[in-house]
């Protein structure tokens, strides 16, 4: 598997996905078309299932002070028509 760090973003790219909730981790291989697709809804499944949002970045970022509780609630603002923007907005909410 070939992996690469962007210098722009310094994030991590590779042909494979690591997925973290409060209880387990999940490796999804995204290196076909066909597994980017299983990868995807397996996502969705468990958001939808489990009422989570996966990989928000707002709320990450809030609960781990990147960001500030305004900076939260702007993004949370923009997006609150989404299940995205509320799971910011109840980061806010505790």
């Amino acid at each position: 598997m070939a992996e690469s760090v962007s210098r722009k973003t310094g994030c991590l790219r590779a042909d494979a996905a690591t997925i973290a909730s409060a209880y387990s981790y999940a490796w999804l291989d995204t290196g076909t078309h066909d597994s980017l697709l299983e990868a995807s809804e397996f996502v969705r499944t468990l958001q939808h299932r489990q009422g989570i949002q996966i990989a928000c970045l707002e709320e990450i970022a809030y609960l781990q002070g990147w960001i500030s509780e305004d900076e939260a609630r702007a993004a949370g603002g923009r997006f609150k028509k989404t299940n995205y923007g509320r799971a910011i907005l109840n980061a806010i909410a505790g």
